[in-house]
Formats: C-alpha cells, structure tokens, sequence
C-alpha cells in the first residue's frame, strides 16, 4: 500500500474497519484503500492500493523488507520478474 501522495511501498500490519482494529491477513478490498492503518515499519494513517505500474516498479520499504525478510527491491514481491 502506498500513502496518497508517496511513491514508497508498505506493507500493512493492522488497519481499522467498521469500528475495530483487524490484523491484516487479508484486506476486504471492496475500497481502493484502508485509513487507520498500521504498516510493517511502524507508520500510521491512511494508505491507498498502488495502482498498476507502481505494482511493477515503485520502490519498496527498506525496513518493511527488512522487517519482513524479503529482499529490498521495486514493486510488489510477487511481481518481481516482471519487466513494465
């Protein structure tokens, strides 16, 4: 997920819908985005779903990645590979 305006990737730890907190396992993503968030690397507010080419090849966060051991790099690690 990415704050509105950035460019940096998060991962997101907890976010708050309809009144509670949930752990995010899964996000219900009937909306484009989650406010009340919490991501991986500590950051709090409202994130929003990358759109495509970000998915590809916007930078993701060094301590999201660190945090999570997955390797440092652009885009979502499930598209890595994929040249946009």
């Amino acid at each position: 997920m990415q704050a509105p305006g950035k460019i940096t990737m998060h991962r997101i730890k907890s976010y708050k819908l309809g009144g509670s907190h949930r752990a995010c396992d899964r996000l219900d993503w009937g909306a484009r985005g989650v406010e009340d968030a919490e991501t991986v690397c500590g950051l709090k507010g409202q994130f929003t779903m990358p759109g495509f080419f970000s998915r590809l090849s916007a930078l993701r966060c060094r301590e999201c990645c660190d945090r999570l051991s997955i390797r440092r790099g652009r885009g979502a690690p499930f598209n890595e590979g994929i040249n946009a």
